[in-house]
């Protein structure tokens, strides 16, 4: 059984957002929800991996202000140094382009479903 910390999860998707769109911080809700889906992802493929929780996320990787997640300048977190496993689900740009997407996509759904309760 192999274990990847929270603090990764976060360096990942934090790093993909910025190559993505520019954006060097996430959210507390998107990295639960990015956790619950690499769990899922490594569970579908058979893997004995086990996605730490939230509650462990570092102040010393991090800066956190509310809701926000930045990494910090001390961080020292080498993704490259996890076990294969980890990394080929970590580095699948396809799955998490999907479920950046598919987060998009609801919070856009969210926002007409409100837009048309405003509305009534």
């Amino acid at each position: 059984m192999l274990y990847l910390d929270i603090d990764y999860v976060a360096i990942r998707l934090i790093s993909i957002k910025k190559a993505l769109v520019n954006e060097n911080f996430i959210t507390t809700s998107e990295l639960n929800e990015f956790t619950q889906f690499l769990q899922k992802e490594y569970n579908k493929r058979e893997l004995n991996i086990i996605v730490k929780t939230l509650d462990s996320i570092s102040n010393e990787n991090f800066d956190i202000y509310g809701d926000v997640i930045q990494v910090s300048y001390d961080c020292v977190l080498d993704l490259d140094r996890l076990p294969q496993d980890i990394l080929n689900v970590l580095y699948d740009n396809d799955i998490i382009v999907d479920f950046l997407i598919k987060t998009e996509e609801n919070k856009i759904q969210k926002m007409k479903n409100a837009k048309q309760l405003v509305l009534k």
